[in-house]
């Protein structure tokens, strides 16, 4: 179960790398740190008896544990945890399906714009221009060969310089020609194959398609930060009459209430491995604030700007105007284009005897369809 959960975490960090730094640096915080401080250090901390009594009265001693802890600060930490990854792991799965559907519909774009009639007849007259240029060329090449093979008079050097300038003004008209027709092919060519390398957190690159998914993302790092708020505020209303940031050694257990009657006074308990529990306390408080403060400074990062500017333009949406069906996604993912919809047996090695057996005597075969 952790696997799974620490490979979202993965994803999400590595998809906000490319523009959200301080997200990416939150995630390994998150993964590598307290997530490992947790599991490692604070369960066997916490372990075992929490509490121990100086009372044999039945049921005191149980009363006064719950009074001191009403919950297991590890199991609050955990459940911190949880909260923390739902909506994570819930943004990861939609932005990667919302992702790949935006990239097929670039895909389409392009393929349209390619098999446009007019951008076809446009390349099919630049192909034909390249055509009569190469024929231009040659006879260009055979007039030079010519012109210097033919020996010439002196009292023919006035005629000669003149057919070198006529062909020195066809041989720059040539280049001038070819140079246009190519600079034209570049730019017919230039649009056709979109950059589809980018993701969620990519804000220009996904604000041209899909405006919506850095908004939400923007939300995502709000909640973030303030469930860490909340589970903070949430230890401290739960366990600040008997302890906060200091585990005692010793807890006076009393109360004027008929829950506690059973203890007849004051009970002293005593806290098992109290500096272990103060120094995970410490620890994990230090994540939180860590972390709060990142969440706020990615907040700034993205800017509010950006995700005025993301919300205003929400009508922006490439796959409305390039359908994509959820069969063609899948299929897409699953790379059956590649795989022509069947799976390759071409160039697979079967062995007719296993090698317990023995050898087989006519070697591997190779199964060709």
């Amino acid at each position: 179960m952790w696997n799974i959960v620490e490979n979202y975490l993965e994803s999400y960090g590595d998809a906000l790398g490319r523009a959200s730094k301080i997200g990416k640096y939150w995630i390994s915080m998150f993964t590598i740190l307290r997530f490992m401080f947790l599991l490692s250090i604070a369960e066997p901390a916490w372990g075992g008896h929490g509490l121990e009594c100086n009372t044999d009265t039945p049921g005191c001693a149980r009363l006064c544990e719950n009074k001191f802890w009403p919950l297991n600060p590890t199991s609050l930490w955990e459940m911190q945890l949880l909260a923390m990854i739902i909506p994570i792991g819930y943004f990861v799965m939609y932005s990667n399906w919302r992702v790949d559907k935006v990239k097929l519909a670039i895909q389409k774009k392009d393929d349209d714009y390619k098999n446009h009639p007019k951008r076809q007849a446009y390349l099919t007259k630049l192909q034909k221009r390249k055509e009569h240029l190469k024929d231009v060329e040659e006879d260009l090449i055979a007039d030079k060969v010519q012109f210097h093979k033919l020996r010439h008079r002196p009292q023919a050097r006035a005629k000669r310089e003149e057919e070198e300038k006529i062909l020195i003004e066809r041989e720059d008209k040539y280049f001038m020609q070819l140079f246009q027709t190519m600079e034209a092919e570049e730019v017919a060519e230039k649009d056709v194959n979109t950059d589809t390398d980018f993701g969620f957190g990519d804000a220009h690159a996904i604000n041209q398609y899909y405006p919506m998914l850095y908004f939400w993302y923007f939300c995502v790092v709000m909640v973030r930060t303030a469930i860490e708020i909340s589970f903070c505020f949430f230890y401290y209303m739960l366990y600040w009459p008997n302890f906060f940031m200091v585990m005692p050694m010793v807890y006076l257990c009393h109360d004027n209430n008929e829950i506690l009657a059973p203890c007849n006074g004051i009970v002293e308990c005593y806290v098992d491995r109290p500096y272990s529990k103060t120094l995970t306390i410490w620890a994990m408080f230090g994540f939180s604030f860590f972390t709060i403060i990142m969440g706020f400074l990615e907040l700034w990062t993205l800017g509010l700007g950006n995700c005025c500017v993301s919300f205003k333009n929400r009508q922006i949406d490439i796959t409305k105007d390039y359908k994509v069906s959820t069969m063609e996604q899948q299929f897409a993912q699953q790379q059956y284009v590649q795989g022509g919809g069947f799976v390759q047996f071409q160039g697979t090695r079967v062995d007719h005897q296993r090698d317990e057996i023995g050898d087989d005597p006519e070697g591997p075969v190779l199964i060709g369809i």
